[in-house]
């Protein structure tokens, strides 16, 4: 640990050095251990379990969520991991405050007592500026965030878990990530959604940590890609977008791995498949996840992070803002990979909102190839009601129940293998 730390006083500032994604300065946080790889397709480890913990037969279990950074700090020697300004204050919320992995390591025959069966850890574990606390802009999906700890302490703490009957959920963003990217000619403001694209710049950063002041695996290219073709997007009521309201220009769409419509508010005013091809509320890059290019990397990744680390569960953040059709294609590749190594139930867990009910319903019968059972809460009959639902292959079905929103009761779809 003492060198690692050493090393991070001496690069969180220097330029990119390597474009390779393997780097010896990181390597007890990178979970790629594939110092040959060509591309990020040839990413694998060779830092695995004895044994994979297999999925729980039933899911409807007691949870417990935590917020990493807030929770217990285990090891104070990683809060100013690297020795910024910016970074750890115990006594601004907007700083970090020390939890890691040690922390909740600690933690866990206080929870065990409880009967508590799952833990969910709020904020994904990807390398994060320095002062992002919450963990949700990664700059990198296979470089762990050296403020919770190194892969050996994830190994610690998922095999504790284990030990204890309990099941471990970790936090991920399918379709976004950090904050690298500017539109030319609005690297200071905002720039309004424009269906013929923004070209996309680096920010010139003055404080990053380690190499990552650029993506490593994902590249922006101004140039036209001319076969591109939009996948379909749905309205807020669950009917597909009309061709009229979301034309591709004639040219296609920019070749970049990254959507460059521009910038949007988080949730509330415009339509959600504006959201699905724009900048998160402005600080979070959004990835071209209908590119199957781009998905294969989001499986590849999403699998080596199940394969090196052995968690349970996965909560997606801002689920409905990846389209339907890439959330099927991630849902379905992980689900595979994960009962390759016999967890033959990995749980989904999606952020939904009431508002956005309908759409919802599109998420839910897309992710699997089987019959799905799902129980709908009747507002107005106050029962559940059990029916079967097919997946459709080629547009997914819309729920046909009712709600009561003058009484605030809410439609709440139920899978036993996907949840919240």
């Amino acid at each position: 640990m003492r060198f690692s730390i050493l090393l991070g006083l001496v690069t969180p500032f220097i330029s990119s050095v390597l474009a390779a994604p393997y780097n010896e300065t990181y390597a007890k946080y990178n979970l790629n251990t594939n110092q040959n790889a060509q591309s990020p397709l040839d990413y694998d480890t060779d830092f695995v379990p004895a044994k994979y913990h297999p999925s729980p037969e039933n899911w409807r279990i007691p949870y417990y969520t935590i917020l990493m950074d807030k929770f217990a700090d285990g090891d104070p020697t990683n809060n100013d991991f690297f020795r910024t300004e910016f970074e750890w204050d115990w006594r601004e919320t907007n700083f970090r405050f020390g939890g890691d992995l040690a922390g909740t390591e600690s933690k866990l025959d206080y929870l065990a007592g409880m009967g508590i069966k799952a833990i969910f850890a709020s904020g994904t574990p990807w390398i994060n500026m320095f002062w992002q606390a919450d963990s949700y802009s990664a700059l990198d999906f296979t470089t762990l965030d050296p403020h919770w700890g190194q892969r050996e302490e994830w190994r610690s703490l998922i095999d504790a878990v284990h030990a204890r009957g309990m099941y471990y959920v970790v936090d991920f963003t399918v379709a976004t990530m950090g904050d690298l990217l500017a539109w030319k000619g609005f690297e200071n403001s905002t720039a309004a959604f424009d269906i013929e694209e923004h070209d996309a710049v680096y920010k010139k950063m003055k404080y990053f940590p380690w190499n990552f002041n650029e993506y490593r695996d994902f590249k922006i290219d101004n140039s036209r890609n001319t076969s591109c073709v939009f996948p379909t997007f749905y309205y807020e009521d669950g009917n597909v977008l009309q061709n009229s309201d979301a034309t591709i220009p004639a040219d296609g769409c920019k070749a970049s791995d990254f959507d460059q419509y521009g910038d949007l508010e988080a949730f509330g005013v415009h339509d959600d498949w504006l959201r699905q091809l724009t900048k998160f509320a402005s600080v979070q890059d959004r990835l071209r996840e209908w590119q199957p290019h781009v998905m294969e990397r989001l499986v590849k990744f999403s699998c080596l992070a199940i394969k090196a680390l052995d968690f349970d569960a996965i909560r997606i953040d801002k689920a409905t803002q990846v389209t339907v059709d890439g959330m099927a294609a991630w849902a379905s590749g992980v689900r595979k990979c994960a009962a390759e190594l016999g967890k033959k139930q990995l749980l989904h867990q999606w952020r939904g909102y009431r508002w956005e009910l309908l759409r919802l319903t599109l998420y839910w019968t897309r992710s699997d190839s089987r019959p799905t059972t799902q129980r709908y809460w009747r507002g107005d009959e106050h029962h559940l009601q059990r029916r079967q639902v097919l997946p459709s292959k080629g547009s997914p079905q819309r729920s046909r129940f009712r709600c009561l929103p003058l009484l605030r009761v809410p439609c709440l779809p139920e899978v036993p293998w996907i949840g919240w």
